[in-house]
C-alpha cells in the first residue's frame, strides 16, 4: 500500500501544484498591498476548489437556470474585487508603520 502511494503520479502532481501555488501566492502578495491582492486570492481559492471537485472527485455542477444566477454572482464578485484593487485606499501606505528590523544577538 505504501509503495503504491509513492509510485503513483498523483502525489507528485499534487506536490508540484502545491509548490507552484506557493510561488504564485508569494508573487501576488509581494506585488502590492494585502488589501489589493487578498480579494482576488479569495475568488481564486473558490474557483480552484470547484475545479478540483469537478476534475478529481467527478462532482457534477448544476446546469440549467441555476447557472445564470451563479455566473452573475461570480461576475459581481470579480468586478468588486477589481474595484477594490483599483481603489486609492488600497494603494494608500501612509497608515503603515515604517520601522527597520532590529537584530537580536
Amino acid at each position: 500500500m505504501v509503495v503504491q502511494f509513492f509510485t503513483s503520479w498523483h502525489i507528485y502532481a499534487t506536490a508540484t501544484a502545491g509548490v507552484g501555488a506557493l510561488f504564485l501566492l508569494q508573487n501576488a502578495l509581494q506585488a502590492g498591498s494585502l488589501v489589493a491582492s487578498q480579494p482576488m486570492l479569495t475568488v481564486g481559492d473558490a474557483l480552484i476548489s470547484i475545479s478540483y471537485g469537478v476534475t478529481l472527485y467527478s462532482e457534477q455542477l448544476r446546469t440549467g437556470w441555476w447557472l445564470l444566477p451563479q455566473l452573475v454572482a461570480l461576475a459581481a464578485i470579480i468586478f468588486g474585487c477589481v474595484q477594490i484593487a483599483k481603489s486609492p485606499l488600497a494603494a494608500e501606505t501612509s497608515g503603515l508603520v515604517r520601522e527597520s528590523a532590529t537584530t537580536v544577538l
